[in-house]
């Protein structure tokens, strides 16, 4: 059978024939009694390669040198071909790159060709139903075995003799030279850019790739090497912690003919130099050298570093730029207090100029009209910790989703109402890489287990974000809903999961309240719950009470749950708290006694209970906050938020109309009259320096006309003394080896050698949802990206 090759059969075409045979009239058997004679089918393919390389173009790149020196212009020309070696009119994407970045990834100049005109396999399966007829059988004198079965199938500046004004620093460092992703080429085919180098000695390569309207697709490629005869490269490092010591400097390679002498001069801005900011060295030719100096760092914020060299006729010069940090080990000490009465006075000791490192201290002092000044802390650590599984997200959403006006009114973060809106769109774009196949959400996107607590903590979200909104993927949240209410009514719990008997109780009465909230409200769910009402840990009677509220339960239900509620109070002189007790492994749905408070206070808000208590306990929030100016993790601070925006909006009635003016020792350092309680917090920093440093001073806040002032005062610093370490439940142990085990006993470092870092926890009791995050040392580079 001859068959038409046609162009639509690139690159390649399967010919698939088929043998049918009817039965035989005269039936033969195997010697098992099989029959020959019955239909039989065979099926065989053969592959025809047809030869895309008419549809391959060739790319020539030239270019106007083949080597230059930093920031001298370069032009490139191409010329795109097909394969008779005519011109074409193509769209071509132009890159240069370093070689030595490229290198690192494997990357090879990107070329569409083999990816359009691959091979490609066999996609049709055939078969037919006469392979099932059922044969006919002989059964001989010796009969046949009765069981058995057939084959399967498998399938970083001082006086010197060196004027530095007369070097041209490098300092435009780039791994692209150049980019253009789409220039469209003449008749012939071709094309031509022009650019400035950068500064990196380095070999770029050039990298064009083409197409066609036709689908023709091609690339080609060359190099071009930016290099001087006397090259400087540093050796500073990324970045430093204020107080560190170290040598650095710059390895000068000489390229020239001949061995020489090479003066260097360093001189710096931000940093101080421990030794001549002028060095010669003797260096043969091909041969490189490490110049190296002594620089301290003793100041927080950026340092520049400008190094030259001078061989005779031949110079280099490098400017370099890398920040000195705070150490990460910072005191912080605040106080968040109220006011209705015409003065307060505060005690406050600015430290010492010798205890503490310069530009990494501060005293801030906030003042408004609203409550809401005191939750800055908290959702400043929503908005900025650095972790990521899916409750983490959700908790940096939700405050927005909750009361994103407020935030922005009160002045609450720094973001924009774009980049809160953003921050809520992400999270709902990434919740489906979260979503296991049952409806049911993970922690994290390898969905190693499915979480009913957490998918309804997510489809809370959902459910608010799309009252605010915000548009969410319908199908989403109707997965994560039919899931929740699956598993609500469930009476045992699943054995996949670690839950106890509470954790199970307390996740079904989130989840009755999340569906009511979600318009599936469950009454059976809900009268399970009821009758279990001692068994439920506080967040879940806290959510079973909304629940109640929501689907529309009589009064009688409503009032036995809240008098439960009542009864769970703890109660001293100042304020009211809840917490479980006798009730093991809450840790897995993130209980806590704040957690638990925050839920019963916002509850009865939610459900417009109202509790003589009710100011108690958002008194024993503030004093919880004002001994470390926020909560502890993420759910925490989200309940906590959530129930004192609650309780604001329904107590803070009094409108507010006063002048307030702080002074210290007598002398008055800000002011500022509030009129409105959307007002947002008027927040000032000042330096150490504009205090007297080591003594107690005077702190007056006064307070002339209507309304109650909230203030905060909040002091960081970075003592040079290293802290004392203490052990407040987990203790983390850290040194340095050597690879051959031996321990650094001094922190002093030598150059190019290695080092294993060491850590050791010790816990006295079993944690969960923990985070260890150890910092890079300044000057250090990760060889095992693994960790």
């Amino acid at each position: 059978v001859e068959v038409p090759v046609k162009k639509e059969y690139l690159p390649n075409v399967y010919v698939c024939v088929t043998l049918l045979k009817g039965r035989v009239e005269d039936p033969s058997y195997t010697n098992h009694g099989m029959d020959l004679g019955k239909p039989s089918l065979k099926i065989g393919y053969a592959e025809i390669s047809v030869t895309p390389e008419e549809r391959h173009l060739k790319v020539d790149v030239s270019k106007s040198h083949e080597t230059r020196s930093p920031g001298e212009p370069l032009e490139v020309a191409f010329q795109v071909k097909d394969k008779k070696g005519q011109g074409q009119i193509s769209e071509c994407m132009v890159a240069v790159c370093d070689v030595g970045v490229l290198n690192l990834i494997g990357f090879n100049t990107p070329d569409f060709f083999n990816d359009f005109y691959a091979q490609r396999p066999l996609g049709v399966m055939t078969s037919d139903t006469r392979l099932h007829i059922i044969g006919q059988r002989n059964y001989g004198e010796k009969g046949e075995n009765s069981g058995g079965g057939g084959p399967g199938e498998m399938g970083k500046k001082r006086n010197g003799g060196m004027d530095m004004d007369m070097f041209s620093f490098r300092k435009n460092f780039l791994s692209t030279a150049f980019f253009e992703s789409s220039i469209v080429t003449g008749e012939d085919g071709k094309g031509k850019v022009k650019f400035n180098l950068p500064d990196n000695l380095t070999t770029f390569r050039i990298m064009v790739t083409a197409l066609t309207k036709e689908s023709l697709f091609g690339a080609g490629d060359s190099t071009v090497v930016v290099k001087k005869y006397l090259m400087l490269k540093s050796t500073m490092p990324s970045f430093a912690i204020v107080g560190d010591k170290f040598s650095a400097g710059a390895v000068i390679y000489n390229y020239t003919e001949e061995d020489t002498k090479i003066s260097i001069k360093i001189e710096t801005a931000g940093a101080g130099i421990d030794e001549p900011d002028t060095k010669e060295v003797f260096v043969k030719k091909g041969e490189s050298a490490d110049v190296r100096f002594k620089i301290n760092c003793n100041t927080v914020g950026m340092v520049k570093v400008k190094i030259a060299a001078r061989a005779g006729k031949h110079t280099d010069a490098i400017e370099k730029e890398f920040s000195v940090k705070a150490p990460r080990l910072v005191e912080s000490v605040a106080l968040f207090e109220s006011m209705d009465s015409d003065s307060a006075l505060q005690k406050v000791i600015i430290p010492k100029k010798e205890e503490v490192f310069s530009g990494a201290g501060f005293l801030n002092i906030s003042l408004a009209p609203s409550a809401f000044s005191g939750l800055k802390s908290g959702i400043d650590y929503l908005f900025e910790y650095p972790y990521g599984c899916l409750e983490q997200k959700i908790s940096k959403a939700i405050p927005v989703v909750l009361s994103k006006r407020l935030i922005l009114d009160m002045n609450l973060t720094e973001y924009k109402e774009g980049e809160l809106d953003r921050l809520v769109k992400d999270v709902i774009k990434e919740l489906p890489s979260f979503q296991s196949y049952n409806g049911g959400f993970c922690y994290w996107t390898s969905k190693y287990w499915d979480s009913p607590w957490l998918t309804a903590y997510a489809a809370y979200f959902l459910i608010k974000a799309q009252k605010e909104g915000y548009k969410i993927d319908e199908k989403i949240l109707s997965r994560a809903l039919n899931y929740l209410k699956d598993y609500g009514r469930r009476n045992s719990i699943r054995k996949d999961l670690p839950y106890s008997t509470y954790c199970h109780l307390s996740t079904k009465a989130y989840i009755a309240y999340v569906l009511a909230l979600g318009g599936m409200g469950d009454r059976t769910i809900i009268n399970d719950l009821y009758k279990n009402i001692d068994k439920i840990p506080l967040f879940g009677k806290a959510s079973l009470l909304k629940a109640l509220y929501h689907t529309g339960y009589s009064k009688k239900y409503l009032e036995k749950v809240r008098q439960v509620l009542f009864n769970k109070v703890k109660i001293s002189s100042t304020t009211a708290h809840y917490e479980d007790e006798g009730m093991e492994d809450l840790y897995w749905i993130h209980s806590s006694s704040v957690r638990a408070t925050s839920a019963v206070l916002q509850a009865f808000m939610e459900s417009k209970t109202e509790n003589p208590l009710n100011e108690k306990v958002a008194n024993w929030l503030k004093k919880k906050m004002k001994a470390g100016s926020r909560f502890r993790n993420t759910q925490e601070n989200v309940w906590a938020y959530h129930a004192m925006t609650d309780y604001f909006k329904f107590y803070e009635k009094e409108k507010p109309d006063f002048k307030t003016t702080v002074s210290v020792d007598g002398k008055n350092i800000l002011s500022h009259l509030f009129n409105k309680r959307t007002q947002p917090v008027y927040s000032k920093q000042f330096g150490f320096s504009q205090f007297k440093r080591g003594e107690e001073l005077s702190l007056n806040i006064s307070r002339k006309g209507k309304g109650r002032l909230y203030y905060s005062l909040r002091m960081n610093y970075a003592p040079r003394e290293l802290l004392k370490s203490r052990d407040e439940g987990i203790k983390v142990t850290k040194w340095y080896e050597t690879l051959d085990g031996k321990k650094v006993e001094e922190p002093v470092f030598n150059t190019g050698k290695d080092y294993v870092v060491v850590l050791k926890v010790n816990t006295k009791a079993e944690r969960h949802f923990v985070v260890l995050d150890d910092p890079i040392p300044a000057g250090f580079k990760i060889l095992n990206l693994s960790f």
